[in-house]
């Protein structure tokens, strides 16, 4: 269906990992005289690398190490790992596979897509945005249903009306997909359902984003999650998303609610900071400045995606292709000669002719 399930069990047979790992005998039998450039390869040994003496495929050797190691040049190395692969997938396929959870999660899922847009954005690579923006569309395709978000999607059925982390990691996921494609459209989307989100879950009394629906059925309590562990809060995404949005729309609410926001956690984030990885993010970019970079002219977007590649927290940075609803790109002059705008607080500075020149 173009999205991802949640999860594949650890375990089959009832032992962890058994669909993926090999003994060394199981190995030499079936590899003959391969095996020997396979087990280096992949770090196999008699002993093993994992429980009861199997072994987890896995690389930790250069291409200079193997080379000596087996006295194979890259190319022969490669043919022998390909005709190997093949002989353990055909067996591999003939074992009992672990159980799959099919479900699709709308917060998961928009996790995926911000990776495959930063990921590509980072490594110039086309195939992760290509992926990215896919997925991104087929989940605005899939969950939402008459101007509300869901969170499930199953059996061809989508159930749930989202929470939080929902909007919260969706929101981000369509900011992370416009600013890698350059596509105005997926950012007034984010808008949209920022806008929705802070109408349904905001609560002034706490100024935070509760977990449940605000109109929904009450409740003894309503929780306020905070802490980022494995997956970032919804709160600490709320408020990362309200601080780039308060610069593409100009809208100093956004701003102020991503603030007021940081003022509520900062006793906590004092006394365990690790507890608030990604609040300190947002910080370290309201902190130490936080720039836009808008590019324009025939080829300079060739030159952006270079430019992307070294790793700029503290910065988005777009491809200005024509007329803009988009406040902070308004008004900035397009031609077929190079152009770069360098902007803070809303306010940019005379276009440069090249990357080279921007100075922070």
């Amino acid at each position: 269906v173009g999205l991802y399930y949640s999860a594949l069990d650890a375990d089959s047979e009832g032992i962890e990992g058994k669909y993926y790992i090999w003994k060394k005998s199981e190995l030499i039998e079936i590899l003959g005289e391969d095996e020997p450039v396979f087990s280096s390869y992949y770090s196999c040994t008699n002993e093993g690398n994992w429980e009861h003496e199997s072994n987890i495929l896995y690389i930790n050797k250069t291409d200079e190490e193997l080379e000596k190691l087996t006295g194979k040049s890259l190319a022969e190395r490669q043919t022998i790992i390909s005709r190997c692969n093949k002989k353990l997938i055909e067996i591999r396929n003939n074992r009992i596979k672990p159980g799959l959870d099919d479900k699709i999660i709308c917060s998961w899922n928009s996790l995926l897509a911000k990776a495959y847009a930063e990921a590509g954005m980072a490594l110039n690579n086309p195939t992760f945005i290509s992926a990215g923006k896919n997925l991104m569309d087929k989940m605005m395709s899939t969950f939402i249903l008459e101007s509300e978000l869901y969170r499930i999607h199953k059996s061809g059925k989508t159930s749930i009306k989202g929470f939080a982390e929902d909007y919260a990691q969706f929101v981000e996921a369509l900011l992370s997909t416009g600013e890698v494609n350059s596509d105005e459209k997926y950012i007034i989307e984010a808008k949209k359902w920022m806008d929705l989100s802070i109408e349904k879950f905001f609560d002034t009394s706490k100024e935070m984003f509760v977990f449940t629906a605000l109109n929904e059925k009450e409740l003894i309590s309503r929780k306020v999650d905070v802490n980022d562990d494995v997956i970032p809060s919804p709160n600490s995404c709320f408020a990362k998303s309200l601080h780039q949005l308060s610069y593409y729309f100009e809208e100093d609410s956004y701003l102020e609610k991503c603030e007021t926001m940081i003022g509520m956690i900062s006793n906590k984030l004092v006394k365990f900071p690790s507890g608030f990885s990604n609040w300190m993010q947002l910080i370290l970019q309201i902190s130490e400045g936080y720039f836009q970079v808008l590019a324009c002219g025939e080829n300079v977007e060739v030159e952006l995606k270079k430019y992307r590649e070294n790793f700029r927290p503290n910065q988005l940075s777009f491809y200005l292709q024509g007329n803009s609803e988009i406040p902070l790109f308004k008004e900035k002059k397009i031609t077929n000669e190079p152009g770069i705008y360098v902007c803070e607080n809303q306010t940019c500075g005379l276009p440069l002719k090249g990357f080279e020149e921007i100075r922070f």
